[in-house]
């Protein structure tokens, strides 16, 4: 004997209590030792060791909960799910034997025990009853052939399968669980020949909470049992929702035995948190029915909770189902459970069984089901064969069956089916290629029976059929059965129906059932678009705080964020966009009105330079000074075109240009107002006669080289302007829902280091101006000047808060600098061209030397000469660049020359 098998007959040996089986134990023996007559005395301490038998040359091991738990470990009453489990076994396997093409030549029998759901009783009967068929220490009825053993279905609950599969997989025993759901099942480390039909309890908590999440709800309860079961779904459920940012308001587990007590004081804490009004029961058919009956009971909650219930009590409440109180909080109650459909046959099957089926010629427990008589009395209401006499109830008779108008048969009894089948087509399989397609039992398999549960286990793990009800049955890597979870409705009147399905991660409600569910489960409800939430005692119970503009709520909802520079919170308000960039261009209005009046400043230009060029040789024209007028026109020129370029999409080129124009075109004008004033000043403000060196600078060139000497200080202002500040155009943001392109000096006050010297040949201009305004009239250009720069003064003064202080609308600043730039060039045509335009084209009777030189005051630098001076004697004349004699038609004289005989005076030479 090796060391394998003394193992294992040391734990079989040392699990054995109350019963040890010989070498010589017949099987047949070992199970009827038990039986005794239903209803009698005896027979309720012995029916939790019953076990079912049939014979067959291969036995499929059951382990099924015919009873349910009772105090202690003690077996309670029978249950519903119980026989029609073992019925369900039992037509399978007539279906198997009678089918041909599966097993050819091999009959299945059958032995199974009843769990009464409590883990140390199966425990215990799957040691005296499957480990001695497995070791060999039992034969068959009907000779000496050892008894095979294929596998095992069951169990049903979890805490049980966990047991007997530590067990069984310690002797390479695939066990298969129509029922058990615990997650710790799918670990193939610790329960490598354990099978399920169903998936585990892990995704089951996936779709519980993944309802919850859809209705968009946040706030629930969980109750579930102190159990493997109850535990660890509970953990699951607890996983699944952290993941969802649901919260649990109540977690509370039903002790085990639990009192009316219990379940009052359970429902009272679920009362306690008001808005939690989705209810997870996460239990089994007792506890569940003692938790909706508490709450029906109490009217603080009657009919105020939704209760989702798990597959433990799934379509199996009311179990009373002719009489029960609790109708108002069961309505709407959701059930999952694994997708099974109703065997067709097993109805039929189901109420035609009777009394006489189940009792042999001794009038004992028949071995096909030793449970049925029981359950059958239990249903009728009737008393069987040697049961203590009640004359209240009537004796059960022989043909006696179950009502098909009252009886209802349960949808996961296909769970049983294709266990049953998968262990059958898996057998089938081994013994095609064992046999190598030989019908019956062949010797290699004979020779070694007790590894047939170890070699058929490779084919179950590879096994693919269709099932009871024609679906495509197979394990996954976990040996799990397909997740696909039905969604099950309490509609009243004592009636279950389907309204959806669970399935890849999904729910798909039939029809528009979802729309019909009233209730709300949260703590706050959701904030409006914008608004975080501001946690308070729990992350599900906030306050909404609406964020500011430019600000977006963060990806958790429980923060205002601001979006970076250049960027703006989108609709939603949940992530940031870029800003559409905004320029200047000529179709907005404000360009408009500032094209406007530069196109009009234009117009005047060209048209005082045209009247200048055509009476170029009249009086007026030559004592305004021909060149330093040129320069002037074409200052104004330049700043009037500005007003193109700045309204213009911002570049590098157009803000180089903008800039150049924005520095030249006023120092222009303002250097040459300053020379015609200053030429002024030399002229009639001097007390003394004019030195040569000065005479000199009154000359025209010297007059345009002095004008440009004021020049060229902004020419050195805008030599460190560019060297200091680089001049490309850029994106700027006024405010944070804005991004505008514009030119990078001209979008703040630094735009102002370009008008120093314009505003200090302005001021300069001013004072001048101002002092020389009593000077003869055809040289008055001082007055003409004077009222320039008052016009131009108050023009700039009120610009410069209208730009300084706008910081957010940058279309209209660019344009209020245009605008001022043009004006201020308009003002300088209006007042020192405009009246001279005006008397050249329309008063040319006034454009003569007599009137423009007549005056009121003259020069005290020029001495009144006598008629018949010699002007070249005279010390203190002045005389042409050819140093011609004055006529003595001067314009000294008081006499008007006559204007045949004009000739150019000294002074108009001068061109003052």
């Amino acid at each position: 004997m090796d060391i394998t098998t003394v193992v294992r007959t040391a734990i079989v040996l040392m699990l054995l209590n109350d019963r040890q089986l010989s070498a010589n134990d017949k099987l047949y023996t070992t199970i009827i030792k038990n039986y005794v007559p239903p209803g009698s005395a005896a027979y309720e301490n012995a029916k939790g060791n019953l076990a079912q038998y049939r014979p067959g040359d291969i036995i499929l091991g059951g382990m099924m909960r015919v009873h349910k738990r009772g105090t202690g470990d003690k077996c309670s009453t029978i249950s519903d799910d119980g026989i029609q489990s073992v019925e369900t076994f039992n037509l399978i396997l007539d279906k198997v034997n009678a089918d041909n093409s599966i097993l050819r030549g091999v009959k299945l029998g059958s032995l199974m025990i009843d769990t009464c759901d409590i883990d140390t009783h199966a425990l215990k009967g799957a040691v005296t009853t499957f480990l001695p068929l497995f070791l060999g220490s039992n034969t068959n009825p009907s000779g000496s052939q050892p008894v095979l053993l294929a596998g095992v279905i069951g169990a049903s609950s979890s805490a049980v399968s966990i047991q007997t599969a530590n067990l069984l997989s310690i002797f390479k025993i695939p066990q298969i669980s129509p029922w058990s759901t615990h997650p710790d099942l799918s670990n193939k480390n610790r329960f490598a020949y354990f099978f399920r039909t169903v998936p585990n309890d892990a995704i089951q908590a996936e779709a519980m909470v993944g309802l919850v999440a859809e209705r968009n709800w946040n706030y629930m309860s969980v109750v579930y049992e102190d159990d493997l079961y109850g535990i660890r779904g509970n953990r699951e459920v607890d996983i699944a929702a952290k993941k969802r940012g649901i919260c649990i308001a109540v977690s509370r587990a039903i002790p085990r035995n639990p009192t009316t007590g219990d379940y009052k004081r359970i429902v009272n804490d679920l009362i306690s948190v008001k808005k939690a009004k989705a209810v997870i029961l996460f239990t089994k058919l007792n506890d569940a029915e003692g938790i909706i009956k508490a709450a029906d009971e109490n009217p603080q909650s009657r009919g105020r909770f939704l209760f989702i219930g798990s597959d433990g009590w799934a379509g199996q409440v009311p179990s009373q189902r002719l009489n029960f109180t609790y109708i108002t909080s069961l309505n709407q109650s959701l059930t999952f459970q694994p997708k099974r459909n109703i065997i067709t046959n097993l109805l039929p099957y189901m109420t035609n069984l009777t009394l006489a089926n189940h009792l042999d010629e001794n009038r004992t427990l028949s071995t096909r089901d030793p449970w049925f008589a029981e359950y059958l009395a239990s249903k009728l209401n009737c008393q069987l064969p040697g049961s203590v006499v009640n004359s209240t109830v009537r004796m059960c008779t022989d043909n006696d069956k179950l009502d098909p108008a009252t009886y209802t048969t349960l949808a996961k009894m296909q769970s049983v089916a294709d266990a049953v089948l998968a262990l059958a087509y898996s057998l089938d399989n081994y013994l095609r290629d064992a046999c190598k397609g030989s019908p019956g039992l062949c010797t290699s398999v004979r020779k070694n029976g007790t590894k047939l549960s170890q070699n058929v286990y490779p084919y179950l793990k590879n096994v693919t059929f269709n099932g009871i009800n024609n679906d495509t049955i197979r394990f996954d890597a976990n040996q799990d059965g397909a997740a696909v979870y039905d969604i099950a409705s309490f509609m009243g009147k004592q009636k279950w129906k389907n309204v959806g399905i669970y399935q890849n991660k999904r729910i798909l409600w039939y029809g528009r059932y979802n729309d019909t569910i009233d209730v709300t489960s949260v703590c706050s409800q959701p904030c409006k678009i914008g608004e975080a939430r501001k946690i308070e005692s729990s992350v599900c119970c906030w306050q909404c705080q609406a964020c500011f503009p430019g600000q977006y709520v963060s990806s958790n909802g429980t923060q205002c964020m601001t979006c970076p520079i250049g960027h703006k919170s989108n609709a939603n308000k949940d992530a940031c966009v870029s800003l559409a960039i905004s320029v200047v261009q000529y179709g907005e209005l404000y360009a408009i009105a500032s094209l406007i009046v530069a196109g009009l400043g234009i117009l005047m230009t060209i048209t005082v330079a045209i009247v200048y060029y055509t009476r170029r040789d009249t009086a007026i024209v030559k004592a305004s000074g021909k060149e330093l007028c040129s320069f002037i026109l074409l200052g104004s020129l330049m700043s009037f075109a500005n007003a193109f370029v700045l309204c213009y999409p911002a570049s590098d080129t157009t803000c180089i240009i903008a800039r150049l124009f924005l520095c030249f075109g006023p120092t222009i004008i303002y250097s040459g107002l300053l020379t015609k004033t200053i030429r002024v000043v030399i002229i009639f403000q001097s007390k003394k006669v004019l030195p040569p060196a000065v005479k000199m600078f009154l000359r025209p060139t010297y007059q345009i080289i002095t004008m440009f000497a004021f020049t060229l200080l902004q020419v050195l202002a805008v030599g460190v302007w560019f060297g200091v500040r680089k001049t490309p155009a850029e994106v700027i943001y006024p405010s944070t829902s804005v991004a505008f392109r514009s030119c990078k000096d001209l979008e703040d006050i630094s735009v102002l280091a370009g008008l120093v010297v314009p505003a200090l040949l302005m001021l300069a201009c001013t004072v001048l101006a101002t002092v020389n305004r009593n000077v003869p009239t055809g040289f008055n250009e001082t007055q003409y000047i004077g009222f320039t720069m008052y016009a131009s003064c108050v023009i700039w003064l009120a610009f410069l808060p209208i730009y300084i202080t706008n910081t957010y609308n940058f279309g209209i600043k660019i344009a209020s600098l245009s605008i001022c730039l043009s004006l201020s060039a308009m003002t300088v045509l209006v007042c020192l061209f405009g009246f001279r335009c005006y008397v050249i084209l329309f008063q040319p009777e006034l454009n003569t030397p007599k009137t423009v030189m007549s005056s009121t005051a003259r020069p005290s630098s020029i001495q009144q000469l006598p008629s018949n001076t010699d002007a070249s004697k005279t010390p203190n004349n002045l005389t042409t660049a050819n140093h011609q004699p004055q006529s003595q038609n001067s314009v000294y004289n008081r006499a008007p020359p006559s204007t045949s005989s004009f000739q150019m005076t000294p002074i108009e030479n001068a061109k003052l």
